[in-house]
């Protein structure tokens, strides 16, 4: 049995939100002990198994930067308490802060890519922070060949298809 913990964010219905409902609940029905944690929004509208934890971290008031920091050190305080085997991001801001808590907690990481890969959103500042960050990462999912050819070949050989995705298990 292993710990796992899944982090993201519920505003609502969308195809990583029930991705992520439905990976959280196959691996409580394999036996392991399961939470998700959410950021900002509280919308759960996919069923969760009643066996799967649910943690929701509301963001605190003030600026973007203040928020981020305190949802951080938030979902840190919650990590030490649950103490993961593993943990699943399936949102990039997650999957950074997965990253950068995994080295001083000592869990493995995977980061669920959902979206497009190429979108401006990843330029910038951002995709500095993702180059960083999700070398990292011990592995990666992607929904799709192309999706995965948009990053090094460093990341591309810590991947492996949906199909088996329990790999890390």
């Amino acid at each position: 049995m292993k710990k796992i913990v899944f982090l993201g964010f519920l505003p609502g219905f969308g195809g990583a939100e029930k991705s992520m409902i439905m990976t959280a609940n196959g691996l409580s029905e394999l036996g392991n002990d399961v939470t998700i944690i959410s950021f900002k929004d509280n919308n759960v509208v996919y069923e969760i198994d009643n066996r799967v934890k649910y943690i929701f971290i509301p963001d605190h008031t003030g600026k973007k930067i203040k928020k981020q920091f305190y949802r951080f050190l938030d979902l840190k305080a919650k990590l030490a308490k649950i103490k993961p085997d593993i943990v699943i991001s399936f949102w990039l801001q997650p999957a950074i802060f997965a990253a950068i808590l995994s080295k001083f907690m000592g869990f493995k990481t995977i980061y669920s890519e959902r979206g497009d890969p190429t979108d401006k959103e990843y330029k910038g500042f951002l995709g500095i922070l993702r180059f960083i960050f999700l070398n990292l990462t011990d592995g990666f999912v992607f929904q799709t060949q192309g999706a995965k050819e948009c990053f090094s070949k460093s990341i591309q050989k810590k991947c492996c298809n949906k199909q088996s995705s329990l790999y890390w298990l």
